[in-house]
């Protein structure tokens, strides 16, 4: 399963990176107030940063699920 994860895309990390960096700027500013405060700019920087590691990862791992479901749908 793993090497299906792999060998699923080239373009999955191109992929999630470009979704991660879209949807951090969008989800950061609405939903969990990300800005960068001034007054704790490292902090505040920290914690945007953190947020697009962890929605790059996230989107990586759902872009690669759901093109292992694709394949095995297409395979039966």
């Amino acid at each position: 399963m793993n090497l299906v994860l792999k060998k699923a895309t080239k373009y999955d990390d191109l992929i999630a990176l470009m979704l991660s960096l879209i949807f951090a700027r969008l989800l950061g500013r609405d939903i969990l107030g990300l800005t960068i405060d001034l007054d704790n700019i490292f902090f505040s920087s920290l914690l945007v940063l953190l947020f697009i590691v962890v929605f790059y990862f996230m989107t990586r791992v759902i872009i690669s699920f759901l093109i292992n479901f694709a394949i095995k749908f297409v395979k039966h």
